[in-house]
């Protein structure tokens, strides 16, 4: 059986556990050394994370005692293999590894305020039946797979415009924030009457990058791009039942 599961992460790291599999001490230990914690959680195999080295959303498909599909196989890298993998209570969750928890939904003092019952769009959860497992957690490489999909599902001006409008937003972006933070720095030191004509233009700048942010968010959001988006998995995790 395959389960998909979308996750986020403002970290640049994501993970899967199952709560009933970590030490009950594991909300305090979390808060003093994470990357030594779960690395350690890890090698005992009841635990996985890795670096994604980019914040930003990582879709997830499980495959639970069924074989990975052929041609998804082919686009697999980096495996990691765990043995033996403990599933206590056969609530499997995966999310970005700065909401991982004892109760994800709940959250803890490491976690941000709320934990995944505020922020439901950076992690979910899957229902198995408890027990161990074997474990092939990869990475997929699609290449410009994605685009040339959407492409020819929906139109090469979509995906010209979402690409586009993405890489105009993000360079905007980054010289509004600079712009802006010179311009503070300059007006708190000689004062912001004279450079009125400078924070008209942030403002403007301001203005447009979100109408940009805006209009991006509507394509990334379009329906059929979704459904395109769910059939492209950045991680694929194999688990095969031992007891």
């Amino acid at each position: 059986m395959r389960h998909v599961v979308n996750t986020g992460t403002d970290g640049a790291t994501v993970c899967f556990f199952d709560p009933g599999a970590l030490p009950a001490d594991f909300d305090k230990k979390v808060r003093d050394d994470a990357v030594g914690l779960f690395d350690e959680l890890m090698k005992a195999g009841r635990f996985w994370w890795k670096s994604t080295h980019a914040d930003g959303n990582y879709l997830f498909h499980f495959y639970i005692d069924t074989e990975v599909p052929a041609p998804l196989r082919k686009r697999l890298e980096e495996p990691d293999t765990i043995k033996n993998f403990r599933v206590s209570s056969g609530t499997l969750w995966a999310c970005g590894a700065e909401y991982a928890a004892r109760n994800p939904i709940a959250g803890n003092s490491y976690t941000p305020k709320g934990g995944l019952g505020k922020y439901s769009h950076m992690g979910g959860s899957l229902q198995i039946p408890p027990g161990d497992y074997s474990v092939v957690a990869s990475s997929a490489n699609w290449d410009e797979e994605l685009d040339d999909e959407v492409e020819q599902r929906l139109s090469k001006a979509n995906v010209k415009s979402h690409n586009k409008l993405g890489l105009t937003t993000g360079v905007l972006l980054v010289f509004l924030v600079i712009t802006t933070g010179f311009g503070l720095i300059i007006s708190l030191k000689y004062g912001f009457g004279p450079r009125r004509w400078l924070w008209a233009g942030v403002l403007v700048g301001w203005a447009v990058c979100i109408l940009f942010m805006r209009k991006l968010k509507q394509l990334e959001d379009d329906p059929r791009r979704k459904e395109i988006e769910q059939e492209y998995p950045a991680f694929v995790v194999e688990l095969k039942r031992i007891t």
